[in-house]
């Protein structure tokens, strides 16, 4: 069924040649989006005719996608019989607004601090310079003195292991099932990181500095509180600590780093009043991922800002493997109608602007592959439910109902939360969204704490591996959001060999308000990097020093994904929200 849309018309210039609209998409469903730009209900677009008439007019059309976060624009460009379009950013998205103007027929004005500067992009008869751009091998070409970044189609960086499996997904017959079969024999519980070290802390040992406030440490057994965990494989450089050995459940500053933590923990330490709380979901866990490693960073909200970006490649448009055939409407290339991006670019790694200012960042959901459902009531509904994202404003995939959602809005206030219908509402306010499953731990009114998800032991409702066995152990991530003492924490686990019971458990000891599930299986999807400069240069450090491989573009060269270079993977970056955080922790 085709979309119906409705446009407001908002007027013409007084002296013409300029129109302005805003769309407002409504239709009954199911809603068929022909391309990424049918999803955006607030979008506004001006076109300004540049020569002609008919059918051999030229003209300049800019669409703002999300006037309320301003970030994401489409220059389209008809000129002879040719008609281009150009996915531009604006990199200064609340202080400065683009617009087109009759009296300046060759490009955009850009109008900031009461001031106008007129950026030529077009002659007068539509012929562009930003075509030759386009053939650029790095994704941002800067525009208008530093003022826009013109966004290029690039390709992102993939590890031998992603290339291998989407080879097999998409060419070999029952391919997905020899990848389950590899992960089942011949990676399970390889990433598994068992304690070297537990003896009882002495009253010596330094604690998180009491000058500033940190997130509150798992709740453990009494028995366990004199115990020390050892993380050979830690590689982030802690303030006050050497070795990696720490008390369990403890929080510790970085190093340079104020309002960013490190905790290990083992699930099987989680206080007995968990543990023995809501086992008709949960049940008992399993000998080895009781004493399965768990590192643990935690983010001020406070004095850091998050953000997402979707790589080159994944999460894809397209219909998941997963998808049941009967939920699919005939000539559906996906399950918002369409496939392709274009013209929206996805660049696979942060703004030059932010690079220096950039602090950590980590990976992100599920590919398309897996993100949807294929047994229980979600894969009836929504065409299977696949897992949606907005990024910079642009809603790249719904939001569908029932899903575990990370949220950033346009303040930059960061959210998790089980999505609805009603959420609908605030679509136009979200910068940045991620939904991946549905959630391990969510909050629970009535006994005002977070409580193991519905569906966390349900392999096939839950959609949570690939495993056919249904009782498959993995490297796992996940996010989760803790409240204390006034102040916020983003906490991003890596469990190094768990179910999903067990990342529940273990948000839970930490007394996390709603918890998700990131991604699994291998060190370059649970990845997770901080970077440290100084005037003599930068570093990287890496939760788990098996990471830095992924960094390497060459024999002993290594160039920080994400930062350095396009990723096809999606991820989140984290900023400090100001100057004076930003000098603390160079």
């Amino acid at each position: 069924m085709a979309i119906r849309k409705k446009f407001k018309l908002l007027g013409p210039l007084v002296l013409g040649g300029i129109f302005f609209w805003s769309s407002n998409l409504k239709a009954d469903e199911p809603k068929r989006a022909m391309s990424i730009l049918d999803l955006q209900e607030w979008k506004e677009e001006a076109m300004l005719t540049l020569s002609g008439d008919g059918d051999k007019v030229a003209y300049a059309k800019l669409i703002n996608l999300n006037p309320n976060i301003n970030s994401s624009f489409v220059l389209e460009i008809k000129s002879g019989n040719s008609t281009r379009q150009f996915n531009l950013m604006n990199m200064n998205p609340s202080s400065q607004k683009l617009v087109l103007e009759n009296t300046f027929a060759r490009g955009i004005s850009i109008h900031a601090h009461n001031r106008v500067d007129r950026c030529e992009l077009w002659s007068e008869t539509g012929e562009t310079p930003l075509i030759n751009l386009t053939k650029s091998e790095k994704p941002y070409q800067s525009l208008c003195n530093d003022r826009l970044y013109l966004l290029v189609p690039v390709a992102g960086r993939a590890s031998t292991k992603e290339v291998v499996a989407d080879f097999l997904r998409r060419n070999v017959w029952e391919g997905e099932q020899i990848t389950t079969l590899v992960k089942n024999t011949f990676f399970k519980d390889g990433f598994l990181q068992v304690s070297e070290e537990a003896r009882a802390a002495d009253s010596s040992t330094p604690h998180v500095a009491a000058s500033r406030p940190g997130p509150d440490p798992a709740k453990i057994n009494k028995s366990d509180t004199n115990i020390l965990l050892k993380a050979s494989v830690l590689n982030l450089p802690l303030r006050d600590r050497q070795g990696g050995s720490l008390p369990i459940a403890e929080w510790f500053e970085l190093q340079s780093k104020p309002g960013i933590f490190v905790s290990l923990m083992e699930p099987g330490r989680v206080a007995d009043d968990i543990q023995k709380s809501y086992t008709n979901i949960v049940g008992k866990l399993d000998d080895t991922e009781r004493k399965a490693l768990v590192i643990s960073v935690a983010y001020d909200l406070s004095l850091y800002d998050v953000g997402m970006m979707l790589g080159t490649e994944h999460p894809s448009l397209n219909w998941s493997i997963r998808a049941n055939p009967s939920v699919r409407p005939k000539g559906w290339t996906g399950p918002d109608g369409f496939d392709k991006r274009d013209p929206v670019v996805s660049p696979g790694m942060i703004p030059p602007n932010l690079m220096t200012k950039v602090v950590s960042t980590f990976t992100s959901g599920f590919k398309r592959y897996h993100s949807a459902f294929r047994w229980g009531p979600l894969a009836l509904v929504n065409r299977g439910s696949h897992y949606g994202f907005i990024e910079n404003g642009v809603v790249q995939s719904r939001l569908n109902p029932g899903l575990a959602t990370i949220i950033v809005d346009g303040t930059g206030s960061v959210d998790m939360k089980t999505w609805t219908e009603a959420d609908d509402a605030s679509l136009s306010n979200i910068k940045s969204a991620r939904q991946n499953g549905v959630p391990l731990v969510e909050w629970d009114e009535t006994t005002r704490a977070g409580i193991p998800g519905a569906l966390v032991a349900n392999w096939g409702q839950g959609n949570w591996s690939g495993s056919d066995s249904k009782t498959m152990r993995a490297l796992r991530a996940g996010l989760c959001i803790q409240e204390t003492s006034g102040r916020r924490y983003l906490v991003y686990s890596y469990f190094t060999s768990v179910t999903p019971p067990a990342m529940a458990r273990v948000f839970q000891s930490y007394g996390c308000k709603y918890g998700m599930h990131l991604d699994m299986n291998a060190l370059e999807h649970t990845y997770l990097a901080v970077y440290d400069r100084d005037a003599g240069g930068s570093a990287t450090y890496y939760l788990d020093s098996g990471m830095k491989v992924l960094d390497e573009s060459g024999v002993g060269v290594y160039v920080p994904r994400f930062v350095g270079m396009p990723d096809n993977r999606d991820f989140f970056y984290i900023l400090p929200k100001n100057p004076v955080v930003q000098d603390a922790i160079k």
